[in-house]
């Protein structure tokens, strides 16, 4: 049985602020078992957690791969990237409350970009070019700024602690 990943919260692990590692050679390094095992740990993780998005150092590894929820993309299955990179921003914004996994009970409003354009690899090492827009392209900002080591508390106009 695989093992489960765990969320990795920002009190207790330095991971979710640290720049993360782009992979190597993804065109054929992430077609490996192993790796794509760790894929569909980490949509396990995102799934078991009732994330809309998971992070790579959210569960401790320090690699520049992220998963957005399917239900939040423009593809049947859950996306996974690797290398992701934002080419280009909007200067219209999107006012949005956020929350994180890495930040359990934490809410606050973040102001990002509404449309962004992102170039990455898949799970599969073939490369995507993505054109994204409201929620979606929250999201996948939301995620991309963890493989900086970027909280979206360091974004929000104010937060808020709900018990």
């Amino acid at each position: 049985m695989p093992k489960k990943l765990l969320i990795h919260t920002v009190d207790k692990n330095i991971e979710v602020r640290t720049q993360c590692a782009e992979i190597q050679h993804p065109e054929t390094s992430v077609r490996t078992p192993e790796m794509q095992e760790f894929f569909d740990q980490l949509i396990e993780a995102m799934i078991r957690y009732n994330g809309i998005g998971i992070a790579a150092p959210q569960v401790g590894h320090c690699v520049r791969i992220c998963v957005i929820h399917k239900e939040y993309t423009e593809t049947p299955d859950h996306l996974i990237l690797i290398n992701p990179r934002i080419v280009s921003l909007s200067e219209r914004t999107f006012r949005l409350e956020q929350g994180c996994l890495s930040v359990p009970g934490t809410y606050g409003p973040v102001v990002r970009p509404a449309k962004i354009r992102v170039k990455a690899y898949t799970r599969n090492g073939t490369p995507i070019d993505i054109k994204a827009k409201g929620m979606y392209a929250q999201v996948l900002q939301h995620e991309i700024d963890h493989l900086d080591g970027i909280l979206f508390i360091d974004k929000a106009e104010y937060v808020d602690s709900k018990a």
